[in-house]
């Protein structure tokens, strides 16, 4: 459910309402590796200090492809 909250909150701030609905014409694998991502962004929030450095492919380029 967090992860589902994560992506919402990047529609509404990335001013994409059409960010989830773009996850319904991927294939598992690619959604999969949305939500690793999203728990990674998710799991930044819950440590003072985070010093992995992780690129968010996925997730980004879902933000700047559009369809």
């Amino acid at each position: 459910m967090n992860v589902m909250a994560f992506l919402r909150w990047l529609e509404r701030v990335g001013k994409d309402v059409s960010f989830v609905e773009m996850l319904y014409d991927v294939p598992s694998p690619f959604i999969n590796a949305v939500v690793e991502e999203a728990l990674t962004c998710l799991k930044c929030t819950e440590v003072d200090k985070y010093t992995e450095n992780y690129s968010l492919e996925f997730i980004s380029t879902i933000l700047y492809t559009k369809v």
